[in-house]
């Protein structure tokens, strides 16, 4: 808009101003100028409180943006490099007493190159609440050669049971599951995995024997469940805990990554509050549920000689 333009209709919103000034009420002089009362209320307040022409100008709306969070930088940095991520990240700077908007920290993330944006696609979120028992299990490749880590999630806790292996076969699916049931301290119901060899024969036509893992889980009594091929998101539980262990644990951890990972298991499982869980702990909600105190044999996770 141009200034004449903005001069005439600061001349019009004038003729609001005197007309109240002459004893009419808002509402006659709304009725008259053709406005609402509450617009007729605005010009005329905001003349009364600035008493000068240019306050009836039309005045930009757009947001004014504040100054850089620069001071955060620092901070936010120390937290990234120590694998903390989005909510959390927030949550450990409200800890520490430092208070910031998502969009500070998103701007300080792009000022220090720490942000990467995701591909975003048609996806739409979808929670699925799953019964207390049902676990989920794949193999995290820590390594293309190894080692292997085999992870297991029971869903409603968020407990995570994991063990690492030389090798991905079959016998020791077995042996982890077998470790995995002593470890919850719930019934395992249900089994969820992918069509991995070292979970199924399913993926192979021309295979009609029983694998180790389905006969170990029907003699317990086990619903093993096969999420669709290509479909890792049935399993986001478990995919989501192995994206933690890369980011807080592996990024890190590296050649020592064996020696301390029943130490990185506990921390997991004890003292990292958990968003999907209210900010609680997986061990916590596991008490929570159950209604008693959980104990967690995590020498069940130790390494083999």
């Amino acid at each position: 808009m141009n200034r004449l333009a903005h001069v005439q209709l600061a001349r019009h919103r004038l003729k609001m101003v005197l007309a109240r000034q002459e004893g009419r009420s808002f509402r006659e002089v709304a009725a008259k100028h053709g406005v609402s009362v509450s617009t007729a209320w605005k010009w005329i307040k905001r003349y009364e409180e600035e008493r000068s022409f240019e306050a009836l100008y039309n005045r930009p709306n757009a947001p004014k943006r504040g100054r850089a969070r620069t001071d955060l930088d620092a901070k936010v940095k120390e937290l990234w490099e120590k694998g903390l991520r989005g909510a959390r990240l927030k949550r450990a700077l409200e800890k520490e007493g430092v208070k910031a908007s998502n969009t500070a920290i998103y701007h300080a993330l792009e000022r220090l190159g720490l942000h990467t944006p995701r591909a975003q696609g048609p996806r739409k979120r979808k929670d699925v609440t799953l019964p207390m028992g049902w676990v989920q299990a794949d193999v995290l490749y820590v390594h293309a050669e190894g080692p292997y880590q085999f992870t297991a999630v029971e869903a409603a806790t968020r407990l995570q049971f994991a063990r690492i292996y030389p090798e991905v076969t079959p016998q020791a699916a077995v042996d982890f599951i077998d470790r995995a049931l002593a470890f919850f301290p719930l019934p395992v119901k249900v089994w969820a995995t992918d069509h991995g060899l070292e979970w199924t024969y399913a993926a192979l036509a021309h295979v009609y024997r029983e694998h180790p893992v389905e006969r170990f889980l029907r003699e317990r009594g086990i619903q093993q469940v096969l999420i669709p091929i290509g479909t890792p998101r049935y399993n986001g539980r478990v995919e989501r805990a192995h994206r933690t262990a890369r980011e807080e644990f592996y990024s890190w951890a590296q050649d020592e990554a064996p020696g301390l990972f029943v130490s990185w298991l506990k921390v997991y499982n004890e003292r990292r509050e958990h968003m999907a869980l209210g900010w609680k702990t997986p061990k916590a909600r596991a008490e929570e549920l159950l209604g008693r105190p959980v104990v967690l044999d995590y020498s069940l996770a130790g390494p083999d000689p």
